[in-house]
């Protein structure tokens, strides 16, 4: 696969500006790179932002948030900026991070910029698990269900008067959210 584009720095830094300053990511989210024959675009944390860009970008690229949010503080070297992939690996100027390269997705998840838990749970009811990875935002809705479990022990302690049992709490959240939340 052919990764490599070319990207004028000013540009560049100013679509990393943008995420440093408006974008709050999930601790778990990743960010999607992608490229149309003519604007480099990052989407993370709700935002999809494009750049113009010259190359070959075959499809999309996944990295880590933190990638985009560290770039957006510490810029990359170089004019034009090159980025390109090569074994699992996304280099841009002359840092390398691991990425993974996005085989084609079926249907594309989108996410308000701060989605609340209930959002992040009703994923599972709006999509399947295969979907859901390939969005990369498995990590997310794992790590949501963590805080959901979380919360339900603490409710559950502070209503132990009434003798609830969290798995009955946690199976009504789950019911509620299902109904609520239409992701879709």
């Amino acid at each position: 696969m052919d990764f490599h584009l070319q990207i004028k720095r000013e540009d560049f830094l100013k679509t990393l500006k943008h995420f440093g300053k408006l974008c709050k990511p999930n601790p778990q989210e990743e960010a999607l790179l992608s490229y149309d024959m003519k604007k480099f675009s990052i989407e993370l944390g709700g935002m999809k932002i494009s750049t113009e860009a010259i190359g070959a970008w075959e499809t999309d690229v996944r990295i880590s948030h933190q990638i985009v949010m560290g770039l957006a503080r510490i810029h990359p070297q170089g004019d034009p900026i090159i980025i390109s992939v090569e074994d699992n690996h996304l280099k841009i100027g002359t840092t390398k991070f691991t990425c993974k390269i996005q085989e084609s997705i079926q249907e594309q998840i989108f996410l308000p910029m701060e989605p609340s838990l209930g959002t992040l749970l009703a994923l599972k009811y709006s999509y399947n698990e295969a979907q859901i990875e390939e969005n990369g935002l498995t990590k997310t809705v794992i790590e949501a269900e963590k805080r959901c479990k979380e919360l339900v022990d603490k409710a559950c302690y502070e209503l132990r008067e009434f003798e609830i049992p969290s798995a009955k709490l946690y199976e009504f959240i789950f019911e509620y959210v299902g109904e609520k939340f239409n992701v879709r």
